[in-house]
């Protein structure tokens, strides 16, 4: 099946939002595998790439010791809301703001979807705005602006400007 036949598939009303993906065909996939979807009108989607989830390694301090700390970005369809999660103090919960202005003024688009953040391990409380690079990577990444081998491996920390 073609790009063009894969944009023509209608998904049937009753299926749930975590399971749309099911009822792709294969070839409407990527290379790696990962379903390739966006909604375009009601009951239809294309075979435009959206990944869902990428995960990032940062760190914070716990004392004088650095703690590793794992974040989680998940984009999914859904009225556009930015949730954080994983013991975030009142500076970590501002940063969704500064993300937000940094990458609209770095040139990105914003993803107009549901996006959730984990902060990992949750018993771990997490200050400061160290965590703002990380947070938008991940948005980046989680849309396929940015691909995962440019992000392994690097342990991200670091305070985003509202101009990027």
């Amino acid at each position: 099946m073609d790009e063009k036949a894969c944009a023509e598939i209608a998904i049937p009303k009753n299926l749930v939002t975590g399971k749309f993906c099911d009822a792709l065909p294969a070839s409407c996939s990527d290379p790696e595998g990962n379903r390739r979807i966006s909604i375009q009108a009601p009951g239809h989607w294309d075979c435009t790439s959206l990944r869902m989830l990428a995960r990032l390694e940062s760190a914070t301090v716990v004392g004088i010791e650095a703690s590793p700390v794992h974040v989680e970005v998940d984009v999914s369809f859904g009225l556009p809301h930015f949730h954080l999660v994983g013991l975030p103090d009142t500076s970590v919960r501002e940063s969704r703001d500064r993300v937000r202005a940094a990458i609209k003024n770095s040139g990105f688009e914003f993803p107009a979807h549901r996006i959730t953040v984990n902060l990992a391990p949750a018993d771990v409380r997490k200050a400061g705005a160290a965590f703002d690079l990380p947070i938008a990577l991940g948005v980046l990444s989680a849309t396929g602006v940015i691909t995962r081998p440019e992000i392994a491996g690097i342990v991200h920390v670091g305070e985003l400007s509202l101009n990027g």
